[in-house]
């Protein structure tokens, strides 16, 4: 499939035009309390210094510093002196592991390689080393000087460039400030020049939406504003460097980099991880030699795959470590996406001897199910406030639990792997949450705005139309009368002819916020939670729910086809109303219901008739190298075919997260050509645009106007976050 070649990558540092610069290959090195990340593009600035791009608003440096996620430094500027006189940098090749990357720059003094590595600490420690490849053989006084960019501000708000303020320095370390400190050491001395500077920083490609722009698509540009406050000069021409030993060469600076709560607290993370540099460097060397060697025979990028998946992500929730939603903005573990991950990752993390942190996911999930409606979070809590308000309460906000499949999620993935689960305290705490969940479906009681799901008399779970994964919403403006807030899981036109029915933008919108839409993929997961509590149910003796559930399941399975099925394409429904309404939209979640049920409801033919419309309406392909091959499925067959904003969400979108149910049902039909393209496509998304080793949490499709095409430019478009869990499946990838 893919030749196996060395376990390092490089790459020539060349910006890739085309759908304006989405797939400009990104480097990001991550550890659970941080982040850091930067294009593989450098340039001169207009003060003469070279710089690795930022072109999105959330990269460079962030970091978890008091429970909340929080940018530090945008980018950090060098200049080579020799005798004065500014030496000339041209970008060479890169090199890359999810571990550390190095620039490599030609220059008449030799070649320079700057590097960068991230290390686990508390809470982390950042090393960009400066050194040549080569001693150096000139007289001159050679001298390199840093300037780094500061934009110190919580993950959702603006800096204070003006507030950035520097506290302790001296011959060998610097200390700046605004609200939280970084701190830097270095591995020599140097004299700091302050000289105050606030810098507009344009990121060309913003937070991964677009917009029109005479007629082409473009990133929407995002603006803010950081600072420099000087610059580090060092002696450049032999060394004392205690990292040289790993640098490779005895010319070589060091900056190491940490931060904190307070300035002191940052000084001391930076003094406590320096004598421990060459541990901390072996103990993540060693992680990825274990995995090298216990899934030794697959290809390289396979390997940097699982263990990018396993080791890259994983942040601190309360007491737990548990993998976040993605980079960036989604440095918080949410839970649907996590048993969906686990499900598609399960075999690799048990090889891994990962089970722990399954287990863990599990327990929090069960810890902050709500008392009143049974209804698991979506996510862990984001404040100290909402972990203070469960305690008090049983509850966490109500926005927590606007979902109806989250505890789905859980049991459908239990289903498969339920006899690993060995803690007894555990499959008991599953069971009584089961058995809440359970009596909050069945219950009679009247249903709130965004209330529980409905079982209904056909053993299928009714629920509000936006509570499963496709949850995003969208805004209309129909004969003067604007309403938003309205499910995208919902045909659009049908939301216009209630808007004109009613002429009131409030009932047209209230329609849609209760559980009266029966899911195809909500009552999948369903039937596979039934199954899941009649095995609890025989562990623990209760035969009354045992045989209750098994009555339910005889109904749901036996009526799924009935309601879902549409004949005349051979495709499920998207959803069908309460009154009986069916949209007969192909989606990805039908998809997902034929891989979850299988034979226990389809037929082969019913399976292949799926697989035909899946070809026809929702089937996206890749090029790779000069042939074109399967990639993942949209999320609906829908007319909105480019992807703008939160608009588009879940509109005619790719998401990765939907692919192994697409594998699923080839390896049904035998249909194993397919998924070797699949799993060759996604290969090579990975390693060839957006952040090398990582997967994008949605691609565009390549429709619209495209300023800059390039040989690629009919590929899907990577938009949104570029580092996304659920997306970087891998079971699919081991030997059977």
């Amino acid at each position: 499939m893919i030749d196996a070649r060395p376990v390092h990558v490089s790459l020539a540092p060349l910006e890739d035009p085309d759908w304006d610069g989405a797939r400009t290959r990104r480097l990001a090195l991550k550890v659970p309390r941080a982040e850091f990340c930067q294009s593989s593009i450098s340039y001169q600035a207009k003060d003469g210094f070279t710089y690795h791009r930022s072109d999105f608003a959330y990269e460079g440096l962030l970091a978890i510093l008091g429970g909340e996620n929080w940018k530090l430094l945008d980018r950090i500027g060098f200049q080579i002196l020799a005798d004065g006189v500014p030496v000339l940098l041209e970008p060479a090749e890169i090199e890359a592991l999810p571990d550390w990357v190095a620039y490599h720059y030609n220059s008449p003094l030799g070649k320079l390689a700057v590097g960068y590595r991230l290390l686990e600490s508390d809470p982390f420690l950042l090393t960009a080393s400066y050194r040549w490849v080569e001693p150096l053989e000139t007289n001159a006084k050679v001298q390199l000087l840093l300037k780094p960019v500061f934009d110190i501000r919580h993950m959702y708000y603006f800096s204070d460039p003006e507030g950035h303020g520097i506290g302790t320095h001296d011959s060998r370390r610097l200390t700046v400030g605004c609200d939280r400190w970084l701190a830097f050491t270095a591995s020599r001395d140097f004299t700091f020049r302050e000289n105050r500077q606030v810098w507009d920083l344009l990121y060309r490609l913003g937070s991964g939406e677009r917009e029109l722009s005479g007629g082409d698509v473009v990133f929407k540009r995002e603006m803010f504003r950081g600072s420099q406050l000087g610059t580090l000069n060092f002696d450049f021409a032999g060394s004392d460097d205690p990292d040289a030993s790993t640098s490779g060469s005895s010319n070589a600076v060091s900056l190491y980099v940490s931060a904190g709560l307070t300035e002191a607290a940052a000084s001391e993370a930076v003094t406590q991880a320096l004598p421990r540099l060459e541990a901390l460097a072996h103990e993540q060397d060693e992680r990825w030699a274990a995995l090298s060697e216990r899934f030794a025979g697959l290809a390289p990028e396979v390997l940097a795959r699982i263990y990018v998946m396993a080791e890259k992500f994983g942040m601190p929730a309360g007491e737990s470590t548990l993998p976040e939603q993605g980079g960036w903005w989604f440095r918080r573990p949410w839970f649907p996406p996590l048993f969906e991950g686990f499900m598609h990752n399960h075999r690799t993390l048990e090889r891994l001897g990962q089970h722990a942190v399954m287990e863990t996911t599990i327990q929090q999930a069960v810890r902050f199910q709500d008392a009143q409606t049974g209804r698991l979070p979506v996510r862990f809590p984001d404040t100290q406030a909402d972990l203070d308000r469960f305690e008090k309460t049983g509850s966490l906000p109500p926005d927590y639990y606007h979902s109806s499949d989250v505890g789905l999620h859980l049991y459908s993935w239990l289903a498969e792997v339920l006899d690993d689960i060995r803690d007894p305290q555990l499959l008991d705490a599953l069971y009584q949450s089961f058995l809440k969940l359970y009596a909050a479906f069945r219950s009679d009681l009247p249903r709130p705005r965004q209330g529980d799901p409905v079982l209904a008399e056909n053993g299928l779970l009714m629920s509000v139309p936006s509570h499963s994964w496709m949850n995003g919403k969208r805004r209309i403006k129909i004969e003067g009368i604007a309403v938003g807030d309205l499910p995208q899981r919902v045909d659009r036109g049908w939301q216009e002819a209630a808007v004109r029915q009613f002429m009131d933008g409030h009932t047209a919108w209230d329609r849609y916020q209760y559980p009266v839409t029966y899911l195809p993929e909500i009552n999948a997961r369903w039937i596979r939670m039934l199954e899941v509590g009649q095995l609890l149910a025989l562990r623990q003796h209760d035969q009354g729910v045992y045989e209750e559930l098994i009555g339910v399941l005889k109904l749901a399975v036996g009526n799924f086809k009935k309601v879902f099925w549409n004949a005349g394409v051979g495709f499920p429904y998207n959803l069908i109303t309460q009154n009986g309404r069916p949209d007969p939209m192909p989606t990805a979640p039908g998809l997902e219901a034929i891989a979850l049920l299988g034979k226990r409801v389809f037929s082969r033919q019913d399976m292949e008739e799926a697989w035909h419309v899946v070809q026809e309406s929702l089937l996206v392909k890749r090029k790779h190298g000069d042939r074109t091959l399967a990639f993942g499925v949209l999320a609906k067959d829908s007319k909105e075919r480019v992807f703008f904003g939160d608009g588009q969400y879940h509109e005619a979108v790719c998401w990765p997260r939907e692919t192994p149910y697409l594998v699923t049902l080839l390896s049904e039909l035998g249909e194993h050509g397919v998924i070797a393209e699949i799993l060759e496509s996604n290969l090579a998304h990975q390693m060839d645009e957006g952040v090398m080793f990582y997967h994008h949490e949605m691609l565009s499709l390549p429709e619209g106007g495209n300023a800059t095409p390039g040989p690629r430019a009919h590929d899907p478009v990577p938009v949104k976050n570029p580092m996304q869990w659920v997306s970087q499946f891998c079971d699919v990838y081991l030997p059977e």
